[in-house]
């Protein structure tokens, strides 16, 4: 249905030591995106960490408006971990379809941006290694979120994938 639950956990890497849990509940409607601000916000006050007004900035930011391109970024990134795990390609072709109807809905969605990027920089990896095409969609993330780490992981990923590791 519509209820969504998130639990968060602090563990002790090393021990394997349970420090901390705390569960929220909420409803995926379009309020998700001030569920995630109210839940990160929760879970920073639990812990005493202090938020300064440039994070409490960030917290408010929405990456996006719009569910339905949130939903298809979300199932276009899970194509793509499919692709990772088996190599099918219908995978692949799955994501990019996802992150093109994710951008139709808001052109201006910078993780769709992101997953474009990332998926056409997957299929250089294994064709052309030309990566012209998945570094525009890395610029245009960042141009669009400047903020926003997956813009700028992707284009370090392509710059170690053409040798360019002093770009990275």
């Amino acid at each position: 249905g519509e209820d969504i639950r998130i639990t968060t956990q602090l563990i002790d890497v090393k021990t394997g030591d349970h420090h901390w849990s705390e569960t929220y509940d909420g409803n995926y409607t379009q309020k998700i995106f001030d569920f995630q601000s109210a839940v990160a916000r929760k879970v920073a006050s639990s812990l005493n960490v202090i938020i300064n007004p440039e994070e409490e900035k960030r917290l408010d930011k929405k990456s996006t408006n719009e569910i339905m391109a949130f939903d298809l970024y979300w199932q276009g990134m899970d194509m793509v971990d499919n692709y990772t795990y088996t190599s099918e390609e219908k995978y692949l072709e799955s994501a990019n379809v996802l992150f093109e109807k994710a951008l139709v809905i808001d052109p201006d969605y910078a993780l769709a941006m992101h997953g474009k990027g990332h998926a056409l920089k997957i299929k250089a990896d294994k064709t052309s290694r030309n990566y012209d095409s998945a570094m525009v969609y890395a610029d245009r993330a960042i141009l669009l979120d400047p903020m926003n780490m997956e813009g700028y992981g992707l284009k370090a990923s392509i710059y170690v994938n053409q040798g360019q590791r002093d770009l990275a």
